[in-house]
């Protein structure tokens, strides 16, 4: 199984990466601000087929990180990275530090949910507020990709 992550947090990261080993999940990872062009690395158009071909078996993004044409950190480029997996029929959870009622992520969690998509891991603690925790529930991110990929 190979499972590819979008986080561009590098404490985040490492921890995603332990957690995989863990679980002998094999990774890739996309950490630098590129997302279109880390996106195109994942889906490959088949000119024979006329599709696109997966090179993962399911994506975990954060939500909120830079991109090429948004730098700023507070932009929710996780939610491209999942409309891409979607429109790819490719299994994806998001992964954040936040509380989905939290400020930041109320609307996110209000689209997620219309979107009928898989609800995102997060802080899963309202004394957090609008603040975000230092650890990540990678845990619990890597078995619910599991569960949407053997469910499919």
């Amino acid at each position: 199984m190979k499972i590819a992550i979008f986080e561009d947090n590098y404490q985040h990261m490492e921890e995603a990466k332990s957690v995989a080993t863990e679980l002998g999940i094999e990774v890739v990872t996309f950490t630098k601000s590129r997302h279109i062009e880390d996106l195109s690395e994942i889906f490959i158009y088949d000119r024979k087929k006329r599709t696109y071909e997966s090179k993962v078996d399911g994506i975990i993004t954060d939500l909120y990180m830079p991109s090429q044409c948004f730098p700023a950190p507070d932009y929710p480029y996780g939610l491209v990275i999942a409309a891409h997996a979607f429109r790819h029929n490719v299994p994806f959870v998001f992964c954040t530090a936040g509380f989905h009622h939290g400020a930041k992520y109320q609307m996110v969690h209000e689209f997620i949910m219309a979107m009928d998509w898989p609800q995102m891991v997060d802080a899963s603690d309202s004394k957090i507020g609008n603040g975000e925790v230092e650890h990540k529930d990678w845990e619990v991110a890597f078995k619910e990709i599991i569960k949407l990929i053997k469910g499919r």
